[in-house]
């Protein structure tokens, strides 16, 4: 394959909090599927966020769930609903997101074809990280431009097959509720996760110093293939690491 036609490969995939603590196992390589992980590699190493993300995270989303419900109780006590009150006191605090499938985070993925980083400058030498330092350099700008304090974890996996990054995205956003200002999780506050479509554009357009592509224009095969009678090719769908992995 030509080294323009390398794509850049960019997959979103859900998230639900209590989802957190089984991915930092997977992270640290003491959970999860362990079965392709090469231990003569060196392991993932860190790329944004603390050491311990994850605590902090679940502390954050806790806060939230506490704070608001504060604020729920304090606005019916004000309104004098003492029924609603006490109901309210036995469901507990609810979730800071609007319930969905795909869960209020979103965990990230970044890399391209095995083929494309072993390629290197010099045919007199094997192997060097050059591509994988300017991916690298690359991925955190990109994440760090369109998500900016909400990517609150990324790491680089290095004992893989291929060389590829991780990241999760906290979307944080606030609502008027209660007469207050309420912390929530809204992963359509970003229009990169809220379009698939544009989100491989900029993947796309950030990656193209590095001769990378932007993947397949899926959209523009159906409107095209509808145009011409055709049958429309399979809209593209989230991919689960795993699967992804299994794919590879």
């Amino acid at each position: 394959m030509p080294a323009s036609e390398y794509p850049v490969v960019l997959r979103f995939e859900g998230m639900n909090p209590d989802q957190i603590g089984r991915y930092e196992a997977h992270r640290l390589r003491k959970g999860g599927d362990l079965g392709h992980i090469d231990p003569n590699k060196p392991k993932p190493r860190r790329l944004l966020g603390s050491a311990t993300w994850a605590q902090q995270a679940l502390a954050e989303i806790n806060l939230m769930k506490t704070q608001n419900f504060a604020y729920e109780l304090a606005d019916l006590d004000r309104r004098n609903r003492r029924k609603d009150i006490s109901k309210r006191v036995v469901e507990g605090p609810r979730d800071p997101w609007r319930a969905s499938k795909h869960g209020p985070l979103r965990e990230v993925i970044l890399t391209a074809n095995k083929e494309w980083f072993e390629k290197t400058a010099s045919s007199d030498v094997l192997f060097d990280t050059q591509r994988e330092d300017d991916f690298e350099r690359t991925a955190v700008e990109w994440l760090r431009e369109n998500f900016v304090d909400d990517v609150i974890h990324s790491r680089a996996d290095l004992d893989e097959q291929t060389y590829h990054i991780h990241a999760v995205i906290m979307p944080r956003a606030t609502v008027e509720r209660y007469g207050k200002t309420c912390a929530i999780l809204q992963p359509s506050a970003h229009p990169l996760i809220q379009n698939y479509e544009d989100a491989q554009d900029s993947v796309g357009a950030k990656f193209a110093s590095l001769g990378l592509t932007r993947g397949k224009r899926h959209k523009q095969a159906i409107r095209d293939a509808l145009n011409n009678g055709k049958e429309p090719p399979v809209s593209p769908r989230h991919v689960r690491p795993a699967e992804w992995r299994a794919k590879e």
